[in-house]
């Protein structure tokens, strides 16, 4: 695992963008892991010899068929200045974002999300179910980490500090993270979903 909190999932994400290029009828060169993890998750190479890099999350199906939000990683490592309790469990309502960044301890480690310095080409977002996919969307990379889907994330998009059950690998971290919320139908964040297809020129 590298400080990103990244944890060995690459074998399900590259399946995962396998399977979708496949029920698209994209054919590729070769899918790999992305070496540089900071740029991007994934990349793949069309027979044109074009490569694309892309950003793979994966969604809870359970919390997606409950409350249909998508995970957006917004600080990857940070510690509090105290044990601040007041913080865990529920997501949080936007105007709550200022003093939960004053709560953090700037004189120790500190790394913001993707949200912030992904190179991908296009974010993949999927949720799959017990009978293959339920949901996945690609979108615009570069307006993914734009300054304009900072501002609307911090004034309309509730956010949580990430929990760590026992079961995952993430529960000894001595870090915390934390992700904002947005709906998978939201009109702001859809003007940027792209369909792959056009997108490669297929």
């Amino acid at each position: 695992m590298n400080i990103s909190g990244n944890f060995n999932t690459t074998e399900k994400e590259l399946l995962c963008v396998q399977e979708i290029f496949t029920q698209q009828g994209i054919k590729v060169e070769k899918i790999e892991k992305n070496p540089n993890a900071d740029d991007g998750d994934v990349l793949v190479t069309l027979k044109s010899g074009r490569i694309i890099n892309i950003e793979v999350k994966e969604e809870s199906y359970s919390r997606f068929e409950k409350y249909g939000d998508l995970g957006i990683d917004f600080i990857s490592v940070f510690y509090f200045k105290t044990n601040a309790l007041d913080w865990k469990g529920s997501p949080k309502r936007p105007q709550y974002l200022n003093r939960f960044l004053n709560d953090i301890d700037d004189t120790r480690p500190l790394k913001y999300g993707k949200l912030y310095y992904s190179k991908s080409d296009l974010w993949l977002f999927f949720v799959k179910s017990p009978n293959g996919f339920s949901y996945y969307e690609f979108f615009d990379g570069k307006a993914m980490v734009s300054e304009e889907m900072h501002q609307y994330l911090a004034n309309n998009c509730f956010f949580a500090i990430n929990n760590k059950p026992s079961w995952q690998l993430s529960h000894s971290d001595p870090h915390n993270s934390a992700v904002f919320f947005i709906n998978h139908n939201d009109k702001f964040l859809n003007k940027f979903r792209i369909d792959l297809k056009k997108f490669i020129n297929f």
